[in-house]
């Protein structure tokens, strides 16, 4: 069974990513030193222009969850 992402999650970032939310941003790419083993709490999940997101408490930035892996 898929494990869906919700707040207080722990995730780590896949590389590639690009920023979500509304904001100028989005689009941009994740730098690199942000993805792979940092370890990230998700604080809130939701939708913004048919992308589901979440909020990264750490990083304070949208991030689809197709780029999101629970640990």
């Amino acid at each position: 069974m898929a494990k869906y992402i919700a707040p207080s999650d722990t995730v780590i970032i896949k590389p590639g990513a690009v920023y979500g939310g509304l904001a100028v941003s989005r689009g941009a790419g994740v730098p690199d030193y942000v993805t792979g083993l940092r370890r990230y709490t998700v604080e809130a999940v939701a939708v913004h222009k048919g992308v589901t997101e979440a909020l990264l408490v750490e990083l304070m930035s949208w991030i689809a969850v197709c780029y999101l892996t629970v640990i």
